[in-house]
């Protein structure tokens, strides 16, 4: 069938054509643009993926250029690196000429100049050198070039993204002449020895001891009392304007030399003074001297067969021949007599090595000599004898006449132990208590509570002293309660600490007795608490073995387990003649006892078990007393407390710095002790209080800090300081055991003389060229068996071991043999009765009190600045060095200005004219001054030396720098090349996403084309078949 209607072939031709077209047109523009994508329609993924690899290849080709610029800068710095370190070769080789002794000191001139220009030069290379307007080597980024130390950091960014991975941190240090330790004026001055002292016009007066030399200063006032010790000898004077000497220093020099010389004259009552000198300096000082040679004369001994002899040489004492058992030795030495005898039996050898250690160890610890000689034993039955040139001087002390002055003294000897003696006169009911509270000084309670045993007149006292006795020795807190006689018992305390008894208010006892014998029982004893103590019974056989039983498991337990409660058995108590068991506590509290059972009978104020007990039903003892024994009457004990006086000492390793007159701010405390000043000064505003007790509260906390090895200080009251001493003995060994290996050197620190020295005892089998050692306050002895000439014998040991301390001359130590083992007691005295002395035993002094000057004077070493601040004072001394120089200014001296701008002004005036090398000065106009020098210089041959060391470190940093550049330019050539091949891989990568395939573009492009030549042609017949059809209708 035929239709015109629809030309339904020509459609088709004409849809194929358009659709070859548009495959030619696609063909076409890839050919054309060489492109596969064109447009997101061509491949939506591929476009995402190609734009970002466009972004890391441009990127890419940017880190490039970054790392050669990085590399460039680099470069730069490197340049000026090799041209510094060409400068300081030269500076090197200056240094090394200059340190020849063949130049003059103008020679050495020359050389300086040119090696000063040097310097300027490297200053101008790091200030100069720059890279884009960026300074690298003075020690910034920035542009500002301007002389720095610090280190200059840049980041080269060498990577596309912005992690850390894509950047290189580079640090270049500065090069200026002051970084590398060779500048001008860039180090500071070597500062020291800075002080202020005022003025001593209007000073207090005081006394100080400097080696030979005994000095007083200040303004002394009429009564002021100056002490000091020679040898061992007080001299004491007072300052009066009413006797022969003039009224100034000066009359005081030569009123301590008066007082010397009577006693220096005076050979027989003081033979320590033999050889002493003193001259008056005329100023408030006298110097002290002595020949280093002793008088030695009057040799004994008393060998009647002539066999032996004593030789007196100078100052050697010989002995020869031969002697036998009983001989003695001896001479006279600065007028003391000292004699040894020959014993078979002694820690000697027998031998006249062992009588020269004998007569060695006689005169070095002869009390009356006090170590004022030295006796060195030569070995060989001689002893050498020296004193020193300057004798010994100590325990300068003032003390000032006017009360409302302030002072400090220290007191030596062994004050009383604080001691109050409980008196019981009066009748008593039996089943009365008494109950008592000793408490100490910091606020520690001991409470006592004693339930009358019948109605003697010592019941009460009785009943006191069982409870006491039956407590531990914590539960006791340091008092001791003596015997009861005459009525009455001592309660004392031997560690320096006052205490008080009182009156105990409300005391809750309960009394146990047991009626049966029981089976077995617990005994629980509650005050409250989570915690109750527990008491387990047994089965006996008698009515009182059970309560001894739980006061046997209740002193077994610790003091924090007793959990406060306390317990005595009372024997054949009362009328019941039955045992019981006394329960308080300690604070007087309430509590509540059971068992569990109840077969146990309490007292009737407390009859039913696990009920409160009370005291309320008991009698309180009201007529107990104490007594000072300083009235005919007994004052009844109150609830106020009673407190003892003079609880300090005890023993002679106390002593006790006091506190007298008033605070007074401003006034610097000082003692000398073992060697070591401590030293306060009264401030309002130190945090302590402003009162004696502050003081001595300050001077405490002084001393431990100041960590003297041995000593301990504690505050008392009433403005008292105790120092307390215990030799730190330590360490302890064997270093060489000859043969058994059994030797044993042990060290106990609870033995002797109040536990207040130390017990060092050889023990085992000993045997010659044994050696031992111990360190005594950080210094370590040694000793070895055999040698000195002392016997291996059980006294012979303790005679090397104490002769081996001796020698070690350790400050404040004397040593006592043992006589009760093969050892030595170690003490550290400082006073107190029984005391060991030796010329080291007087371990306190210069103890005074002097003005603080109000101005100050500080250095800072790190920029080498020296600043004045305070108010000054005419007069006000100035010392400090620069350089190694040591310089002294007075304020207002010469006219100058007084004030801290005018003192610092005189310090740099003063320094000025000392000419010193290389130094620059400057002032700040508001009291400080600046000095800064150089470390390379060689003006002179030994700074020249000093100047080679210093150009070698800095060559060295020259060179660590250039090493980390050049370590960085390496890795930048091998960044740029890794970043050149990743930019070529990613263009190839790409290019393969993006780029059109030129022959498949080209075939399809030809196939389109024959597709579109057929498509026409068949659109053509297509329409020319339905013309033939409308012909037909025409025709």
């Amino acid at each position: 069938m035929t239709v015109i209607n629809t030309n339904t072939a020509a459609i088709n031709a004409q849809y194929n054509l358009s659709k070859v077209q548009s495959e030619q047109e696609n063909a076409m523009e890839r050919l054309s643009s060489g492109l596969r994508i064109n447009s997101a329609s061509d491949d939506a993924a591929g476009v995402a993926i190609a734009s970002r690899m466009n972004a890391e290849i441009t990127g890419t080709n940017m880190a490039i250029r970054n790392a050669l610029d990085s590399q460039a800068m680099i470069d730069t710095a490197e340049g000026a690196h090799v041209e510094v370190e060409s400068i300081l070769q030269r500076m090197r080789e200056l240094s090394v000429q200059s340190a020849n002794d063949t130049y003059s000191d103008t020679d050495r001139a020359n050389l300086q100049a040119e090696l000063s220009q040097l310097q300027t030069e490297v200053d101008r290379i790091a200030q100069a050198t720059n890279w884009g307007g960026k300074s690298l080597l003075n020690g910034t980024s920035l542009s500002t070039a301007s002389s720095h130390s610090d280190v200059a950091k840049f980041q080269f960014q060498v990577g596309t993204g912005s992690a850390k991975v894509n950047s290189i941190d580079v640090s270049i240090g500065a090069i200026s002449s002051g970084a590398l330790g060779i500048g001008v004026g860039n180090a500071a001055a070597a500062l020291g020895n800075a002080s202020v002292t005022s003025s001593t016009e209007e000073a207090p007066a005081s006394i100080s001891i400097e080696g030979g030399k005994v000095a007083i200063a200040g303004k002394p006032e009429v009564g002021d009392v100056f002490k000091f010790d020679v040898n061992g000898t007080e001299i004491s004077i007072t300052y009066s304007v009413s006797d022969e000497y003039a009224d100034n220093l000066g009359g005081l020099s030569a009123q301590m030399k008066a007082a010397l010389d009577v006693k220096i004259n005076d050979v027989a009552s003081n033979p320590s003074l033999a050889g002493v000198s003193a001259s008056d300096n005329g100023d408030g000082s006298v110097t002290l001297t002595q020949s280093t040679s002793p008088t030695i004369d009057l040799p004994t001994n008393t060998d009647t067969n002539n066999n032996s002899a004593v030789d007196i040489d100078g100052n050697v004492i010989r002995m020869s021949g031969t002697y036998e058992a009983a001989d003695t030795f001896g001479a006279s030495i600065n007028g003391v007599a000292i004699s040894i005898t020959a014993v078979a039996t002694d820690s000697y050898s027998d031998d006249f090595t062992g009588l020269s250690a004998q007569l060695t160890a006689a005169i070095n610890s002869n009390a009356t000599l006090n170590g004022t000689v030295t006796a060195v034993d030569n070995k060989d039955g001689s002893v050498t004898i020296t004193q020193g040139s300057s004798p010994v001087i100590q325990g300068g002390e003032t003390t000032l006449a006017k009360t409302q002055q302030t002072g400090v003294s220290f007191a030596q000897t062994s004050l009383t132990n604080a001691t109050l003696n409980l008196k019981d006169g009066a009748t008593h009911v039996d089943d009365e208590y008494s109950a008592i509270i000793l408490k100490q000084e910091d606020g520690t309670e001991t409470r006592l509570v004693g339930v009358n045993n019948g109605t003697g007149v010592d019941a009460a006292l009785d009943a006191l002293k069982l409870a006491f006795d039956a407590q531990s020795t914590g539960q006791k807190n340091g008092f001791t309660m003596g015997a009861i006689a005459s009525e009455t018992s001592a309660i004392t305390r031997t560690d320096g600490q006052n205490f008080s008894v009182e009156k105990a208010g409300t005391t809750h006892v309960v009394t146990v007795a047991d009626k049966t014998a029981a089976a077995t029982q617990t005994l629980i004893l509650d005050n409250g608490l989570a915690t109750q103590v527990s008491l387990a019974g047994g089965t006996f056989s008698n009515t009182d073995a059970m309560l001894a039983e739980y006061k046997t498991q209740f002193d077994a337990l610790s003091d924090t387990a007793k959990n406060g409660f306390k317990m005595y058995v009372e024997t054949n108590a009362g009328n019941t003649k039955d045992d019981v068991l006394h329960i308080y506590r300690n604070d007087g509290g309430s509590f509540k006892i059971q068992t569990s059972t109840t077969t146990l009978n309490f007292n009737a104020a407390a009859s039913v078990a696990n009920t409160d007990a009370s005291s309320a039903a008991q009698t309180l003892e009201d007529d107990l007393t104490e007594d000072f024994s300083v009235a005919s009457t007994d004052t009844a004990i109150t609830t106020t407390a009673v407190t003892t006086t003079a609880a300090e000492g005890g023993d002679r390793s106390e002593g006790v710095l006091t506190f007298t007159g008033g605070y007074v701010s401003g006034k610097e405390y000082s003692a000398e002790i073992f060697g070591k000043t401590v030293s306060i000064i009264a401030n309002d505003d130190d945090g302590f209080e402003n009162s004696l007790q502050g003081l001595a509260n300050q001077m405490t906390q002084a001393i431990n800090d100041a960590s003297i090895a041995g000593v301990k200080a504690s505050v008392k009251t009433t403005g008292r300081v105790l120092i307390d001493t215990l030799a730190e003995v330590n360490n302890a060994r064997v270093t060489k055991d000859q043969s058994t290996e059994d030797a044993t050197i042990t060290i106990d620190t609870t033995a002797g003389f109040n536990d207040k020295e130390v017990s060092i005892t050889l023990g085992g089998t000993i045997d010659n060229g044994d050696t031992f050692q111990f360190d005594i306050n950080g210094k370590t002895v040694e000793m070895k068996i055999g040698a000195d000439g002392f016997a291996n014998t059980a006294a012979g040991l303790k005679s090397q071991l104490k002769a081996a301390i001796d020698d070690a001359n350790i400050e404040g130590i004397t040593v006592t043999e043992n006589s009760a083992a093969t050892g030595v007691f170690v003490h550290m005295n400082i006073g107190g009765a029984g005391a060991f002395t030796n010329s080291k035993s007087t371990t306190v002094t210069n103890v005074g009190v002097t003005d603080t000057p109000n101005a100050t004077l500080k250095v800072v070493a790190k920029d080498g600045s020296v600043s004045v601040s305070g108010e000054v004072s005419k007069g006000d001394k100035f010392d400090f060095s620069v350089e190694g120089q040591s310089f002294t200014v007075f304020a207002g001296a010469d006219g100058a200005e007084l004030s801290a701008k005018g003192v610092a002004n005189q310090m740099a005036n003063m320094v000025k004219a000392a000419n010193i090398t290389s130094l620059e000065i400057a002032e700040d106009g508001n009291g400080s001054v600046s000095f800064s020098t150089t470390d390379v210089k060689i003006t002179d041959a030994q700074s020249a030396k000093d100047s080679i060391a210093v150009i070698d470190a800095a060559i060295e940093t020259i060179n660590k720098q250039r090493a980390d550049l050049g370590g960085v330019s390496n890795r930048l050539d091998n960044t740029v090349t890794n970043l050149s091949n990743v930019s070529a891989n990613l263009q190839s990568s790409l290019s393969r996403i993006q780029d059109a395939d030129f022959a498949t573009e080209t075939s399809n492009l030809t196939k389109s084309q024959i597709l579109s030549q057929a498509a026409t042609a068949m659109l053509a017949q297509a329409n020319a078949s339905k013309q033939g059809v409308l012909s037909l209708l025409q025709g």
